[in-house]
């Protein structure tokens, strides 16, 4: 399996490790091979032009737009190269691209926990109550290269006021349950996040 280029009338191969989709759209590729070839698809890549997907007889293209961040890690004859979408880097958005190289979908839950300062005692909840904003994406694996057997990549499509229902209303049917500790502050299963969090505002402040 590999990735190809064309440029001025000549092909370029490199081997592909993975390269994840979306909707036929390049999100993140590694590849590895001769050092002019892996120089090529990323040369390709940050100027906008679509690449193939080969494996055996059969090519498919993929489309790529938007702006990548290409790495190139250089031998004496081959080099490693990796492009990853701005998608993987967007902090403020509310979709959110979550690459996971050992699959574990808790990886979603460290970004809710980083993105909106979610409690880090709920981290095994959020894939189940978060569920429907939660989607897989296209994974292509090379069946020969094994390092990257396990990896997974997630869509994360939530803003700030569905966090707060959806949290919320967890809170009242007691779905997530304030850990117990010694610190000061008061809980009524009634509550919303915000009502919660109005309430234990000095408290958290002390922390």
């Amino acid at each position: 399996m590999q990735i190809r280029v064309f440029k001025a009338q000549k092909s370029y191969l490199a081997l592909l490790h993975y390269l994840v989709t979306d909707n036929n759209e390049l999100l993140a590729a590694s590849f590895a091979g001769h050092t002019p070839s892996v120089n090529a698809v990323i040369k390709a890549i940050n100027n906008g032009e679509s690449i193939d997907l080969v494996d055996n007889y059969t090519a498919r293209r993929l489309n790529v737009s938007g702006e990548y961040q290409c790495f190139i890690a250089k031998g004496e004859y081959t080099s490693h190269g990796v492009a990853l979408h701005e998608r993987f880097f967007r902090e403020q958005e509310n979709t959110h691209t979550i690459l996971s190289e050992d699959g574990n979908i808790e990886a979603v839950s460290d970004l809710l926990i980083n993105r909106f300062a979610l409690p880090q005692e709920w981290r095994s909840q959020y894939p189940e109550i978060f569920k429907e904003y939660i989607s897989e994406l296209t994974v292509i694996r090379n069946p020969e290269v094994s390092v990257w057997s396990n990896l997974k990549v997630y869509k994360l499509q939530l803003d700030e006021p569905a966090m707060k229902r959806i949290v919320g209303s967890c809170l009242k049917n007691e779905m997530l349950r304030i850990p117990e500790c010694q610190d000061r502050g008061s809980f009524d299963p009634s509550w919303d996040l915000r009502t919660y969090l109005r309430q234990n505002a000095a408290e958290i402040a002390e922390e």
